[in-house]
């Protein structure tokens, strides 16, 4: 690491940093969330705090629950509404890391001074000392939560929010909307007035869409009341078991250190001559009174928790964060993109299509639960993107996935056509990758998001029913480098606002990288590097390439590009297998696929398989089954929406054992046995009880799932029942609506026992169904 990259940090406490600083606003970005702390978060606050209080040492260290604050100093304010720089605070801090402690010590200060504020009138005009210290620690937290702007005759809050909220020289310009800018407000509005009655918030006027943010605020404020309200005094929670417990008071008056150090000012001299009164009347009021006095005067001013690392330079100051933040954690690189969207146009944010984009991927980022998870999925979102828009490979690295964003959107800020097609496509790219990762029903599904109305033809449904079946196996083969290539046609079918033309070319275009992505892998042991084959498609790799790059954007000429037609598309497919492999037609293809031990790569073993047996019947001629193609509704349709996860195909079965054993007299060896010819498919289930049964047994299981009425699945059942225990059989007859495999009636129709020739005639039967589906009717070759 660059050490010059850090500047010393100033290390503060949160009187020195807030109070002291009456012109001092506080900014949270737009990428930030809402304040979300509860009571886990209050609790190990209170916890902490009693801790320390109880050692004692001189209280002058790091409280770690806090930790660090860094920012960047916006000494241009361009992070700040633009048309409203004038109204601002003297100073600006933007908060990159550690807004939700600063809303904390914020809301916590609201709440400390209502307390000592509206409890104890009645001991506050009896004891002076009490008095002056209530006085003091109120002017502080005042200074804490608000900011003097020159020219406002009241003062704002010190906190706000991007986009939501505004500081403005008087009352009427300035909007404060978001939850804690708005309670701060009314607060420090309540405090002005002389704090007649009690202090009671509303969200009069909101806009309904922001009201159940301000109600779950709300609910984290009542909390962290209540909580404060029990440690001052000094009982536990229902239900909870707090260690917040400090020593009786006399014990901590007789703490010098913790005194001089809470309250450094002149105590009095009741104090130095050891006659502070805790005794009635009023003994409890007193108790809980200074224990709140003791909170603030000790968090605010001895505990220098905060570490402030100031730049003047965005950048540099995400690379400070990187290097020091607390949480352990980066801002991934979309979160540190969103500023640069918003900062266009800050006042105008809120009804843009900008924003419907941005929250369009923020949504599908808060779906994970987890920050490690977040995090992955931003990075291969944005890897994919990178690729789909200009042919860019980008590496996972953090710094060069922000300098990607920032750079390329840069080019088209001057032209909001174009900056909004870039964060259109941008979108596209990730309703690619949620398309990619969701389930058998997510194409129609996705369709409907956005066109509720949409008429599907019969023929329509084909192509989403074959489209979900390629995805299904593009996800589970790992093919995610098809992201990238795939969201270029989908993002036509925006563009084509949703025209049944536009879906079925999307459909044609899986549907044709599905076929190659099963080709090529399926030829070789290796992946021969099939992701630089895509990249290539991409323009990643232009150095002799015979097309146009694949990409979004023409930067030098600033145009779109339009996809590949779907016939060139194919043309590329059939030059990169022929380049690699030297495939032109089915016979060498069929010799290298039968080689390979197709299951060691499962899924596509299983592509293959559906792919081959898809609308063919098993019969027999001249005294051997075969293979014949079947009309439409003749056989169950294995290629459609649900036939990749169907639990009848869920398990890839060896019909001679893989684990007969490996001895000298072994017929076949694993590598043989691995292969296409000795591969069918059966539920998991039935895979289990399979294990390493003989033939016999095997066969009849074959025969059952390949029945073609009750009466004849019910005859087979008897006849395992021969062979089964009750329990096996039990299972079987519970799942009997399995329903039809030809791969199984094959398999049942063999006389004599299963060998390799047989198996391979079979092999032959299914791949050569696969070249006819993958090579001649979806790619065109």
């Amino acid at each position: 690491m660059n050490n010059q990259i850090i500047d010393k940090p100033e290390i503060k406490s949160i009187q020195d940093f807030l109070a002291e600083r009456n012109t001092l606003g506080i900014y949270i970005p737009a990428y930030q969330r809402y304040f979300s702390w509860g009571q886990e978060q209050f609790i190990r606050f209170f916890e902490d705090v009693a801790t320390d209080i109880r050692r004692d040492t001189k209280p002058q260290h790091y409280m770690t629950f806090l930790g660090s604050i860094i920012c960047f100093d916006d000494v241009e304010k361009e992070t700040i509404a633009p048309g409203l720089k004038p109204q601002q605070p003297e100073r600006v801090y933007n908060i990159v890391d550690g807004q939700q402690r600063m809303l904390f010590i914020n809301i916590l200060s609201v709440l400390l001074h209502k307390l000592i504020s509206s409890d104890y009138t009645r001991l506050l005009d009896e004891n002076e000392w009490f008095r002056q210290q209530v006085e003091e620690l109120q002017d502080n937290l005042m200074s804490i939560i608000s900011v003097k702007i020159s020219g406002k005759k009241t003062v704002s809050p010190k906190i706000i929010r991007a986009i939501v909220d505004e500081w403005a020289r008087t009352e009427s310009e300035e909007k404060l909307t978001s939850p804690s800018a708005r309670f701060l407000d009314q607060y420090l509005k309540y405090v002005e007035g002389g704090m007649k009655r009690g202090f009671n918030y509303s969200d009069q006027g909101l806009p309904e869409d922001l009201k159940i943010k301000h109600s779950n605020f709300l609910k984290h404020v009542a909390e962290l009341d209540k909580l404060l309200r029990d440690f001052c005094r000094q009982v536990q929670p229902k239900n909870k078991e707090i260690r917040y417990e400090l020593a009786d008071v006399e014990e901590l008056v007789e703490n010098s250190i913790l005194m001089e150090s809470a309250f450094p000012n002149d105590i009095g001299e009741d104090y130095k001559a050891g006659r502070f009164d805790f005794t009635e009347p009023m003994k409890d009021r007193k108790e809980e009174l200074f224990r709140a006095l003791l909170l603030g005067n000790y968090v605010y001013r001895c505990v220098y928790a905060i570490i402030v690392v100031t730049r003047n330079s965005y950048d540099r100051t995400l690379t400070v964060f990187d290097a020091l933040n607390v949480t352990g954690r980066s801002l991934n690189a979309f979160e540190t993109f969103k500023p640069d969207v918003i900062k266009i146009g800050i006042s105008g944010y809120r009804e843009s299509d900008r924003k419907e984009y941005i929250d369009k991927i923020e949504a599908d980022m808060n779906r994970r639960k987890q920050r490690k998870d977040v995090d992955k999925h931003v990075s291969e979102l944005i890897v994919s993107f990178a690729l789909a828009n200009s042919g860019h490979k980008l590496s996972k690295d953090l710094h060069d996935q922000r300098s990607y964003l920032r750079s390329t959107f840069e080019q088209h800020t001057d032209d909001q056509g174009q900056y909004l097609e870039y964060l259109k496509f941008f979108s596209s790219v990730n309703d690619m990758k949620r398309l990619f990762e969701t389930d058998s029903n997510g194409l129609e599904a996705f369709l409907r998001i956005y066109k509720s109305d949409i008429a599907i033809s019969d023929d329509l449904n084909r192509h989403i029913e074959e489209a979900t079946f390629c995805l299904r196996f593009l996800n589970k083969a790992g093919f995610t480098i098809t992201i990238s290539l795939l969201s270029i046609y989908l993002h036509q079918i925006h563009a084509q606002s949703f025209s049944e033309k536009s879906i079925e070319q999307f459909c044609d275009a899986v549907r044709k990288t599905a076929a190659f992505c099963a080709i090529w892998r399926s030829s070789a042991e290796s992946t021969n590097r099939i992701d630089d084959r895509i990249r290539k498609v991409l323009g990643a790799d232009k150095k002799g390439s015979a097309w146009q790059p694949l990409c979004r954007y023409d930067y030098k000429q600033k145009k779109a590009l339009e996809p590949l037609e779907l016939k060139e598309l194919s043309r590329i497919f059939k030059a990169l297998v022929a380049e690699m492999y030297e495939i032109q037609e089915f016979s060498k293809w069929a010799g290298l696929v039968t080689a390979v031990p197709a299951y060691k790569m499962k899924q596509v073993a299983r592509f293959l398989l559906l792919v081959g047996s898809n609308r063919t019947k098993a019969v027999m001629q001249q005294n051997a089954p075969c293979l014949e193609t079947a009309t439409l509704g003749a056989v169950p349709e294995l290629i459609s929406r649900h036939g990749f996860d169907d639990p009848i195909v869920k398990s890839i079965e060896h019909i001679i054992p893989q684990n007969d054993g490996e001895a000298k007299d072994s017929e076949y060896s694993k590598q043989e046995k691995h292969q296409l010819w000795n591969l069918t498919l059966v539920p998991a289930e039935v895979n289990s009880i399979l294990g390493n049964r003989d033939w016999k047994l095997k066969r009849a299981l074959y025969q059952y799932y390949s029945a073609e009425d009750k009466k004849e699945q019910k005859r087979y059942l008897d006849k395992l029942g021969e062979e089964l225990d009750p329990e096996q059989v039990k299972r079987f007859r519970k799942n009997q609506d399995y329903g039809y495999l030809p791969m199984t009636k094959y398999l049942s129709l063999i006389k004599g026992n299963f060998t390799k020739e047989k198996g391979e005639e079979r092999n032959k039967a299914i791949i050569k169904n696969c070249w006819r589906v993958l090579a001649k009717e979806w790619l065109g070759w």
